[in-house]
């Protein structure tokens, strides 16, 4: 099945140049202005956004698109450099962040193994339904359920998930979590790892996720 990429970029020129090279991939290309009022009528669900994070939009822009599917992965290019433009893009969910300028090709690749990884599931050693004390966490679909209901969930809380899943009693520091779900891109504060934990105890109040101080986290087998 051909990868769908949905872009917003601010520079018209720009996009058309990340257009081709995305294109030569095999991949099926949109590209979207950078507002949020163009999404309100987009019915349907890509593999991949890449969103412009320039502007005063694209936080509205990005939450739009979370309530569409919490599961898409966003990555975000931007001018600004600062640790704090990127460490909020991850907070709110992003699944790479690249500062502009960069090569096309870069891009290409980032998509790629993201999207590789999101074909996988990052959960190739389990099965397709794996089992997490009272939850049942569907791979094919990405989707975590209790009692047969599904519980909403963002795409890094579920890639944490699969982590746990393969890794049951065991402690796993904040950077192997990092690895793991941000990929080994990610530059920024091992902080966002006690948001996502922090997040994922909240929506999964049966769950129990043991804080190693000092260290990281463990689920209990």
């Amino acid at each position: 099945m051909t990868p769908r990429v949905f872009l917003c970029e601010n520079n018209e020129t720009f996009a058309q140049m990340l257009t081709f090279y995305l294109e030569k991939e095999g991949w099926d290309v949109t590209i979207f202005s950078n507002d949020a009022s163009s999404l309100l009528n987009v019915a349907d669900c890509p593999n991949l956004w890449i969103l412009d994070a320039d502007g005063e939009e694209w936080v509205n822009i990005m939450r739009k698109i979370q309530k569409k599917s919490t599961q898409i992965p966003i990555i975000l290019t931007s001018e600004h450099e600062k640790t704090i433009n990127r460490v909020w893009g991850f907070e709110l969910g992003c699944a790479d962040f690249i500062v502009k300028p960069f090569m096309p090709k870069e891009l290409v690749f980032r998509a790629r193994k993201i999207l590789n990884r999101c074909e996988l599931g990052s959960a190739s050693e389990l099965t397709e339904v794996a089992r997490l004390q009272g939850y049942h966490l569907d791979l094919q679909r990405r989707i975590v359920l209790l009692d047969k209901l599904p519980v909403d969930l963002t795409s890094k809380e579920f890639e944490l998930l699969c982590l746990f899943s393969r890794h049951k009693g065991i402690a796993l520091s904040r950077e192997q979590i990092l690895k793991s779900v941000w990929g080994e891109n990610y530059f920024g504060s091992d902080r966002v790892v006690d948001d996502l934990v922090r997040r994922v105890r909240r929506k999964l109040t049966d769950l129990e996720i043991d804080t190693v101080y000092g260290y990281g986290y463990r689920i209990v087998s």
